[in-house]
């Protein structure tokens, strides 16, 4: 994302001890293509502030990536398309997510996967897009 100016994510990389507490949470899931892993994200239960004012129970996700080896084949709309599936199972209204408003490239993107914008707000002094799709 920094090589297209999409400051998502801290510039250095998330710290080794918050990837280690959500590996040990066991909310971070891999997407593999065989036996190559090909994305990520991690899916809570429960989001920050940014939803307390929005009802109806949801899955949230963030940290989503692919790999750039496989850029252009979808693994994102695959990895949402299983999040939404999740939710359908686990009764949940909602798949969320927030994402950088930054030149609206990413909200772009969770549009074309059938994401609505609910809300804009300011985190950490940057102005972020609350996102909300259907369980299905």
């Amino acid at each position: 994302m920094s090589q297209r100016q999409i400051s998502q994510w801290p510039p250095s990389g998330f710290s080794n001890e918050t990837i280690e507490r959500a590996i040990d949470e066991e909310i971070v899931y891999l997407a593999r293509v065989g036996k190559e892993i090909v994305g990520t994200f991690t899916l809570r239960e429960a989001d920050d502030a940014l939803w307390l004012d929005y009802p109806g129970s949801a899955l949230y996700v963030s940290r989503m990536a692919t790999h750039s080896s496989w850029g252009g084949r979808d693994i994102g709309g695959a990895m949402l398309a299983w999040v939404g599936q999740r939710a359908v199972d686990d009764a949940r209204s909602f798949v969320r997510l927030h994402c950088v408003l930054n030149d609206g490239a990413l909200p772009a993107y969770f549009e074309s996967k059938g994401f609505n914008k609910v809300a804009q707000t300011e985190q950490d002094r940057v102005d972020v897009v609350l996102m909300e799709r259907p369980a299905e």
